[in-house]
């Protein structure tokens, strides 16, 4: 997109869904868009919180939500190779910000945004920040915690371990109510997965524990560990950081 696109869009959100004053969208559904339709805790909202400390945490549709400054906030990120953007509301001013990088993951996004709503509302109470510099130092700490911690998950790796069965007892499909279909193939000797749009290959870590290399993504790699059943079959599919598991259908 351009900014002269993405600055209409803005105008067009600000306005309560209104282009030359006529509404696209009912005024009962505009504003169902930044109603909260689920509470977001802190390990799944953005870090910035820490340092932005806001009273509500939730996202709307299609929009994280918060406070700052005693004021109702609704943006959002994008993140894909190479590009990233944030989009910022505070829709009571008619203040909306859209920041476009040519970076993946450029986390100087939020910095800006958050200054550009301190430069609208004048200066706070409590002081003036440098949130350039204190997100630089949080992001950096961040970095260095998960660094850490895959150091400290390739240490305590077993080495030397197999899998309990033929790879090929692996492949299958596996299912969750609320994250759908998981698909495990075994080609040429080795495993492949599927979720969603998402494909990687598997990698033995330890015994039934396979790090995942996705394909399409330039973050860590997942891990996925299978459970066998009373039978000797494979039971399940789950990923040991976070809430999915995939019960094996077929």
């Amino acid at each position: 997109s351009s900014i002269t696109d993405m600055t209409r869009w803005l105008r067009y959100l600000l306005d309560s869904t209104k282009v030359g004053g006529r509404r696209l969208v009912s005024a009962q559904n505009a504003a169902e868009l930044f109603s909260a339709q689920q509470i977001v805790g802190d390990d799944e909202f953005y870090p910035t919180a820490r340092l932005t400390h806001p009273h509500f945490q939730a996202y709307g549709m299609g929009w994280f939500l918060e406070d700052y400054r005693g004021e109702f906030v609704a943006f959002h990120t994008g993140s894909i190779d190479g590009r990233s953007a944030i989009i910022g509301l505070v829709p009571d001013r008619h203040l909306g910000v859209v920041i476009l990088a040519n970076l993946d993951h450029a986390e100087l996004r939020h910095a800006l945004m958050y200054t550009v709503f301190d430069r609208y509302l004048g200066p706070a109470s409590g002081g003036t920040h440098d949130w350039s510099a204190e997100m630089r130092q949080m992001y950096g700490a961040l970095s260095d915690s998960a660094a850490a911690r895959g150091r400290a998950r390739l240490a305590a790796r077993i080495s030397g371990t197999h899998p309990t069965l033929p790879l090929d007892r692996y492949a299958g499909t596996y299912s969750d109510s609320l994250f759908g279909t998981a698909t495990v193939r075994s080609e040429a000797g080795h495993l492949t997965l599927s979720v969603g749009v998402l494909e990687g290959e598997l990698e033995q870590w330890q015994y039934d524990v396979f790090r995942v290399h996705w394909r399409q993504s330039l973050g860590d790699p997942d891990y996925v560990a299978f459970t066998l059943g009373s039978d000797g079959s494979i039971d399940e599919l789950r990923f040991r950081d976070g809430p999915r598991h995939f019960r094996r259908v077929r």
